[in-house]
């Protein structure tokens, strides 16, 4: 009986370590839950944070409110998650059509320059020379090294 109970004691005594380092696993996940929270938080805008909390506050007023009122907020939400639509895609159409003008007024500017004799930067020269200026960097790197 007597090694039983010593058998017993030493394999609560292997037990005892795992569980802390369980501990340990699960509050790293906790916190990795915590980091990835954060970053979300801080990859939305503060726009789509906004109007989150305006949902929210809208659903808890629903929830307060009787039921023949009910149906007035489910509509006001829903109207307002269609402008909300709307301003998106008016926001996206002014920035394609934006970008779309200053391309084109890059390439009247180039046209212009080649006219008058002057030459304008040219994106080919601006990767060599970056290209360059990395591969010295390389090179100095490894010589400290």
């Amino acid at each position: 009986m007597a090694a039983r109970k010593a058998s017993a004691r030493k394999s609560t005594a292997r037990k005892a370590p795992a569980r802390k380092g369980r501990a340990k696993a699960a509050s790293r996940k906790g916190a990795a839950r915590k980091k990835k929270a954060a970053r979300k938080r801080r990859s939305t805008s503060l726009a789509d944070r906004a109007r989150d909390a305006v949902q929210e506050n809208l659903q808890d007023l629903e929830k307060q409110l009787p039921k023949n009122m009910r149906k007035m907020v489910r509509d006001l939400r829903k109207n307002l998650n269609d402008f909300q639509k709307q301003v998106d895609k008016a926001r996206k159409e002014r920035e394609a059509r934006w970008d779309k003008l200053e391309k084109q007024i890059r390439r009247d500017t180039t046209k212009v320059l080649k006219r008058l004799g002057l030459s304008s930067p040219k994106k080919k020269a601006r990767r060599k020379k970056a290209a360059k200026k990395k591969a010295s960097r390389k090179k100095a790197a490894r010589k400290k090294a």
